[in-house]
């Protein structure tokens, strides 16, 4: 019989947990041969090593297990078990999106089997995901399937208070708990009532910091799981809110820098790390322009020649330098399909790009407008070549492809530009947190109607009032006061700069520009909508 090798290889299932650090980067098997493994020394690469273990807990279930569904919950009604199982079908992937399903696909699921406070959140958030489905797919409105997610909502805090005035401490409950509240009033416009909730779990997290909260090591370890995910749906509600509260506004962004890093890290590990140091360089940076604007009392924000101004420039540009390495670390080899993770990478790149565009000087930034487009094409045009249903019509508590694109028609430079965003905003119906793409479209078309873009030779830079995309509101009224995503600020469109609406076609043939994709055969954006 022929003898084992010494050598071990994985040869079939996943790449190993135990694997050497490039390895996992790259999304290779490792043959895990100590102290260097063989697939990086046999192609030339240098070999990390290896990560300590981690001592295993078999007393503690770990959110990333797999999730096993229970049976349907007798204490449910029939309604509640339907929608508790499209959240768990089909609103959990989709409030997932392109990053680690950890939260939403396996600790919020897993939470529903035996915590009624979380489990009447996540109805509530499926009834509004349902009747969003339902209204694009007929413009149909039921009023009673809000009513009834309502309730569903006020069961839920209902039961986080009952859970709450119990001695024992349930903070990792209270802060999921904390997240699905923001994510279900973030989703219907809510913003005073996500901020409340956005608070409270902020200020869990800061007496954890502070060590004044029992729970020792698992404290820290929450701590670390949920600050980027409060941190990511706090910067968007956030910007919504009311400017003339100058002090409440400038402390909660504050509190949100707090929930980011430290410090900005030197090297990437996956999307989420690049995400969570991207929201807090947003943080970051909106905290130093509102403090600012606040210091001259005049509205002005920082010059991007200033000294803070050249500093958050040179921030964005390590981000971006760190996230290029990092996508180029991670590119699995002979790589012939787009993947979840590319689509998840060029997200990151466009809401980069738009922070650019604000903080840089406009004669560098406007060039910056055609990538935005280019990123908004490639992730439109995957949506629409899905073979799954609804994959087109985004649904996520989040920010996505809605608010990047309302910010070109708003500051475009171009008309032509201004046009390009409206019809790519045209072919990307959903709800995106306090975004909706219907409403977008709608305000957009009239702005383009009357002509207004930016004049890049004239900047003005200053914080603004907050405007909720989905509030009925008269064009003349959001253009006097508005916030234009993503630090929470406006400019004065030059009334002089009107054009025809048939100056260009509202249907261009777009094409998508993939030149960044580094393999052959990218996707052909379909001409459907």
């Amino acid at each position: 019989m022929k003898p084992k090798s010494g050598n071990r290889f994985r040869v079939c299932g996943t790449p190993s947990r135990t694997g050497c650090i490039t390895c996992k980067i790259r999304r290779v098997k490792c043959g895990e041969e100590k102290p260097c493994c063989k697939r990086c020394t046999s192609t030339g690469r240098k070999c990390d090593g290896y990560a300590p273990v981690k001592p295993s807990d078999g007393s503690r279930k770990s959110p990333s297990s797999p999730v096993k569904y229970s049976p349907p919950n007798p204490n449910l009604d029939p309604a509640e078990q339907r929608l508790l199982y499209f959240f768990r079908t089909f609103t959990a992937p989709k409030l997932s999106g392109y990053f680690s399903p950890d939260f939403w696909e396996r600790r919020v699921i897993h939470a529903t089997d035996f915590e009624p406070a979380i489990r009447h959140a996540a109805i509530a958030i499926a009834a509004v995901h349902q009747d969003y489905i339902a209204w694009q797919q007929s413009k149909l409105y039921d009023p009673s399937i809000q009513s009834f997610a309502f309730r569903q909502y006020t069961k839920a805090i209902s039961y986080l208070y009952q859970l709450m005035s119990t001695q024992t401490q349930h903070l990792d409950i209270t802060l999921t708990a904390c997240i699905l509240f923001i994510s279900f009033d973030c989703l219907l416009g809510n913003h005073e009532s996500a901020i409340i909730h956005l608070k409270s779990g902020l200020k869990i997290l800061e007496d954890i910091k502070m060590k004044k909260v029992p729970g020792g090591s698992s404290a820290h370890e929450w701590e670390r799981e949920f600050s980027p995910l409060l941190l990511s749906l706090g910067i968007q509600a956030a910007s919504f809110a009311n400017p003339r509260q100058r002090v409440d506004r400038l402390a909660l962004w504050v509190a949100l820098k707090n929930a980011g890093l430290p410090a900005q890290p030197t090297r990437f590990y996956s999307l989420d790390e690049a995400r969570h140091a991207l929201d807090t360089l947003t943080a970051d940076i909106t905290v130093d322009r509102t403090a600012a604007a606040d210091r001259t009392m005049d509205r002005q924000c920082p010059s991007p020649r200033s000294n803070e101004g050249h500093r958050h420039i040179a921030a964005m540009q390590a981000w971006s330098e760190t996230f290029e390495i990092f996508l180029l670390e991670s590119m699995p080899e002979n790589r012939t399909m787009i993947t979840k993770h590319d689509l998840g990478a060029s997200l990151l790149k466009l809401h980069s790009l738009v922070f650019s565009i604000v903080i840089e000087a406009p004669e560098h930034s406007h060039k910056r407008f055609d990538e935005v487009l280019a990123h908004c094409e490639f992730l439109i045009a995957a949506k629409i070549n899905s073979p799954f249903p609804n994959e087109n019509l985004n649904f996520t508590a989040t920010m996505g492809l809605i608010a990047p694109l309302f910010f070109t028609v708003m500051r475009s430079p171009s008309r032509a530009i201004q046009q390009r965003a409206i019809d790519l905003l045209s072919r990307s119906p959903g709800r995106e947190g306090t975004w909706d793409g219907d409403d977008a479209l709608r305000i957009a078309g009239e702005t383009a109607e009357a002509g207004y873009y930016q004049e890049f030779e004239n900047p003005f830079y200053s914080v603004s009032g907050s405007m909720s995309p989905q509030s009925e509101v008269g064009m003349k009224n959001f253009m006097e006061d508005r916030m234009i995503w993503p630090f929470g600020e406006k400019y004065h469109p030059e009334l002089s700069h009107r054009a025809s609406m048939d100056e260009v076609s509202f249907s261009l043939d777009i094409q998508p520009n993939l030149d960044w994709i580094p393999f052959p055969n990218p996707p052909v954006r379909s001409n459907t909508v």
